[in-house]
């Protein structure tokens, strides 16, 4: 009985040792995954801290600069470097500018590119152009802002590209001249400008024309742009919208309806937010991202040259907003996509 006695204890002993042993592995694992837990959350809180810190060190830069010109007696009010810019006060400026230099570079009309059959039509019909001087006049300062070089040191310019960036993002100050957060809103790299290529301007103009005419549509559009699987970058989307209503326009084909209305800029702007809503659509409908982007392309620039078959269909997703803006006040929230 001893010796069974004994052999129990044994038994009793080596499986007491074992989990012992089980014991202490399961708290050397627990404290390695505490260990490694603490040090992600050490890693997001410095992140979390430089984040904070860059725009903490933003915000101070600013404040230093009202309070030095307010020492000065400059007003903030004063301060254009300090205030955003409406799409009514950059083309205002630009129509008092001496473009003259940009004006010898345009190339206001361009047939060379349309089809042979349009070519023998033309050639009945005559070829479509802006025919009263004022409206030529607003179609060639469009295409001289699209020649205007952006210089950090022109108050003017530095307005419209911050302008771009505060609206998108609802930021209340300047951000920094270069970064990652002009990616972030669409643009190729940090440096904003090397994106601006054939477009000087014009380019950030049509996003604050967009953004004073559209706002909901324009903030649709832009949280579509950042979705975690069906993103694209807004601003150089943007861009190539208005390349090819450039095109468009140099070629005669927005003519007809500038002729009708007696406006240039105001039919090129509303051809470009519709074939922005256009191309968001097609995007949304067939569940495209960046790597489908360019049949959704291919559709934007024949509908351009179509215009008006693009402003009837801007007009029925006009009326498509506000049936859910009704049905959202009357009933269960409609969110958008």
């Amino acid at each position: 009985d001893n010796k069974e006695d004994c052999e129990d204890f044994e038994d009793e002993e080596d499986k007491l040792g074992l989990y012992q042993d089980y014991a202490k592995e399961e708290e050397k694992e627990k404290r390695k995954q505490d260990l490694e837990k603490e040090k992600e959350l050490k890693v997001d809180e410095d992140e979390e801290a430089m984040g904070e810190d860059e725009w903490d060190a933003i915000s101070k830069q600013s404040q230093l600069e009202m309070e030095r010109r307010a020492k000065e007696g400059i007003g903030l009010q004063d301060d254009a470097a300090f205030r955003t810019i409406s799409f009514k006060e950059a083309w205002n400026t630009f129509k008092n500018t001496d473009l003259s230099t940009e004006r010898s570079k345009i190339v206001s009309e361009d047939f060379s590119g349309i089809s042979p059959i349009a070519k023998l039509f033309s050639c009945i019909t005559g070829t479509p152009k802006i025919k009263s001087p004022e409206s030529q006049e607003e179609r060639d300062l469009l295409f001289a802002i699209a020649k205007v070089k952006y210089s950090d040191s022109e108050t003017l310019h530095t307005r419209i590209l911050q302008t771009v960036y505060r609206k998108l993002t609802n930021s209340k100050i300047n951000c920094p001249r270069q970064g990652a957060h002009w990616v972030s809103i669409g643009f190729q790299g940090n440096d904003p400008t090397t994106d601006f290529r054939d477009l000087g301007l014009l380019g950030l103009l049509q996003i604050i024309y967009f953004h004073n005419n559209e706002e909901d549509i324009i903030f649709r559009i832009y949280r579509r742009s950042n979705h975690q699987q069906y993103h694209f970058p807004f601003v150089v989307t943007s861009f190539n919208i208005t390349l090819h209503c450039m095109e468009a326009l140099r070629e005669g084909k927005l003519s007809n309806l500038c002729n009708k209305h007696g406006q240039v800029m105001l039919i090129f702007m509303e051809v470009y937010i519709a074939a922005f809503v256009d191309l968001y659509n097609t995007m949304v409908e067939n569940c495209w991202g960046i790597e489908r982007i360019a049949y959704a392309f291919d559709r934007v620039k024949k509908l351009i040259r179509t215009p008006q078959v693009l402003l009837n269909n801007m007009d029925a997703f006009r009326s498509e907003l506000k049936v859910e803006a009704d049905k959202s006040a009357n009933g269960p929230h409609i969110s958008a996509v």
